[in-house]
């Protein structure tokens, strides 16, 4: 049977950061909300000054809070997958933690620290570009000299769109916030520091060969593989190579001592029948559509109501309305 990752564990281990990085991202968030909305704001030099110098501090704290964080805390799922490797062939976790390597956590903790240090430079970056933008758009000063806030609004509503402040930028042009990229981040480092304890821990005890347990859709490599993992026999190069498959992965291994080459391997019968391999592809459909319809509910009860004839104030248009521009005069054509 695989060692199953405990959850509430690791997940007491990771919120604590994930809390700092969730609060930081949200007072940006509010700041360029406050000045997208008052045009006071954008207008005086001073106001942008203040809103780097704030996140350029806030960035400053979260680099500090990481460091410590990855060095004294990644270690821990790590060592709980060393435990319960051990105890999954029955050994004690204490007398196998002196036979792990003593480099392989801190390799982990180096790319973790670098991804989120990554993360904090792009803040500094893309805050340093949304101010040069606002700055020298020629638009959006002629409208606040002389034209309506909305308009205005609108206008820094498309520079917020290419400029605005974010923590990563991934190959496909999609920009992510802090919280959103240091939550995948450090789910899928601690679920991998985990799993390698895991395979570290029973390769010790001799172990030369595991099964993969994953999603029955889910590749060896990455999520698009055709090589499936689930029920797939791997040798320990394989298995530490890829511990996880892609971000937010579910993948865990489980000690095969039964098998001692590849050709055994290759012969072997996976422990997952095809029939608990179709339940749980059904059971991940499921999820999957109540996932997207609550996703839906979600955005529905969030859109603004639609402006219809009857409920057009007087004196307003209707695509005004829809807008919520500001009341204009209208005239009605007489009925005939």
């Amino acid at each position: 049977m695989p060692t199953q990752q405990p959850k509430a564990a690791i997940a007491a281990i990771e919120d604590p950061l994930l809390k700092v990085y969730a609060k930081a991202w949200q007072d940006i968030l509010d700041a360029q909300t406050a000045i997208a909305t008052d045009p006071m704001k954008w207008r005086q030099r001073k106001r942008l000054v203040e809103l780097q110098k704030a996140v350029e501090a806030a960035m400053d704290e979260l680099d500090v809070q990481a460091r410590q964080w990855v060095t004294s805390e990644l270690v821990r799922p790590y060592a709980m997958g060393a435990a319960a490797g051990a105890v999954e062939l029955g050994e004690s976790a204490a007398a196998v933690w002196t036979m792990l390597p003593k480099d392989a956590i801190s390799r982990m903790a180096t790319d973790t620290l670098g991804d989120l240090l990554k993360s904090t430079r792009h803040v500094r970056r893309t805050t340093k570009a949304l101010i040069r933008a606002i700055g020298r758009d020629e638009i959006l000063g002629k409208l606040t000299q002389g034209r309506t806030a909305v308009q205005a609004g609108r206008r820094m509503e498309k520079i917020l769109a290419q400029k605005g402040i974010s923590a990563i930028t991934y190959s496909d042009g999609s920009r992510h916030g802090l919280r959103e990229y240091t939550q995948m981040l450090i789910r899928t480092k601690t679920g991998e520091a985990y799993n390698l304890g895991t395979l570290e821990s029973q390769e010790a005890l001799g172990i030369e060969f595991w099964e993969c347990f994953d999603g029955p859709d889910c590749g060896l490599t990455k999520h698009s593989d055709p090589k499936r993992a689930l029920g797939r026999l791997v040798d320990k190069d394989t298995a530490l190579t890829y511990p996880l498959s892609h971000p937010n992965c579910r993948r865990s291994w489980g000690a095969r001592p039964d098998i001692k080459t590849a050709g055994e391997a290759e012969a072997a019968t996976p422990s997952v029948t095809p029939s608990q391999t179709e339940a749980q592809r059904a059971a991940d459909a499921d999820r999957t559509r109540l996932q997207t319809a609550r996703r839906y509910r979600q955005r529905a009860r969030q859109a603004p109501k639609a402006a219809t004839r009857r409920a057009v104030p007087a004196g307003q248009t209707l695509a005004a309305a829809r807008r919520g521009d500001a009341t204009v005069p209208t005239r009605r054509r007489p009925r005939r």
